[in-house]
């Protein structure tokens, strides 16, 4: 069990008494050779506030997998050094912080030496690439609204405009409610995101966006994007054989 104290300058330790973990992977402190095999816990780089959404929450998702997580949220601040596990506390912030930091452009890494712990390089990253709330719905909105497909194929389109609608609806969550109006506003805004993807497509899709339109009720995104690759598989088919290099998606 771990509890919190203060110390001389109002400094915060956690202090882990007598602890038992029947699991091995239940205790944060627990490092295995695989964890010391790895260089780069996830693939996507952070490089500043355009992608800081993205790559904090894939990190933190990467940590809870190692049970690592309470190093930069703040469930494990610090241990005092005359804790028995202190070396054990150290050794896994010191590798939690090189896993932040291999998964860092060089040129933001270069200026994060003096964060010790984990904790402190995550609150860095966090107070200098997390933009405000209302900024950054606002910056998610306007790319949403100017994503098109044009030279995408359907399925790269549809994921680029996908991660903005997550990312969106990570800064705007429906409050939970008993009145049934949460159910009303999920579906609003599944509209929104379906008439945001149906508006971005190539003319070459105008047949199918027409049909998908006059249905009774509107398909949710995932039936009407299904329609759409489909579509896009037959045009495939058709136009295959013809002597143009030029993919027909390509044509607006």
């Amino acid at each position: 069990m771990s509890t919190p104290s203060e110390v001389a300058g109002g400094a915060t330790v956690v202090t882990t008494i007598g602890t038992t973990h029947p699991n091995p992977f239940d205790d944060p402190f627990n490092l295995t050779a695989a964890d010391y095999a790895v260089n780069k816990l996830i693939s996507l780089p952070l490089t500043g506030e355009d992608n800081f959404h993205t790559w904090s929450r894939t990190m933190i998702t990467a940590l809870e997998a190692r049970n690592k997580q309470g190093f930069v949220d703040g469930a494990l601040i610090a241990i005092s050094e005359t804790d028995s596990r202190f070396a054990s506390w150290k050794r896994c912030n010191s590798l939690v912080v090189t896993w932040l930091l291999n998964c860092i452009s060089k040129e933001i890494a270069v200026s994060l030496s003096s964060s010790s712990t984990a904790r402190e390089l995550w609150l860095d990253l966090k107070a200098r690439y997390a933009a405000s709330n209302d900024t950054r719905v606002y910056e998610i909105r306007q790319a949403m609204g100017n994503t098109r497909q044009g030279t995408f194929s359907v399925t790269e389109y549809y994921t680029k405009q996908k991660v903005l609608w997550d990312e969106l609806s990570y800064y705007t969550n429906i409050p939970v409610c008993t009145c049934g109006s949460k159910s009303a506003l999920e579906q609003h805004q599944q509209k929104e995101y379906l008439m945001l993807f149906l508006m971005g497509l190539n003319d070459s899709f105008s047949v199918i966006r027409s049909q998908i339109l006059s249905m009774e009720p509107l398909p949710g995104i995932n039936k009407a994007f299904s329609m759409i690759q489909h579509q896009e598989r037959q045009q495939m088919i058709t136009q295959k054989g013809s002597s143009s290099s030029v993919p027909f998606w390509c044509i607006t």
